[in-house]
């Protein structure tokens, strides 16, 4: 998949859409356990503080890319241009 524009780049696209499907497979995993007995949980417990772990994780990673790009000062001054 090739971005329209190059605000982004394929890392930080990837590390997107990878933290919405955890995101998204966390919800309902989350919901599925609050009616489960405390013995029948752990093992889920475990896997989902795992993914929530990884969303976390890739969020610092994202960020990491984000403040690390070359066109930074660009991009702020266009941000500063369209609200003004």
């Amino acid at each position: 998949m090739k971005p329209s524009n190059n605000k982004y780049n394929i890392t930080t696209i990837t590390i997107h859409w990878l933290s919405t499907v955890l995101i998204l497979i966390l919800f309902p995993m989350g919901s599925y356990m609050s009616g489960l007995d405390t013995t029948e949980k752990l093992g889920l417990v475990q896997t989902h503080a795992l993914l929530g772990i990884s969303v976390f994780l890739l969020t610092i990673i994202r960020t990491y890319f984000f403040f690390r790009r070359k066109d930074q000062k660009t991009y702020k001054q266009d941000r500063l241009s369209t609200t003004s």
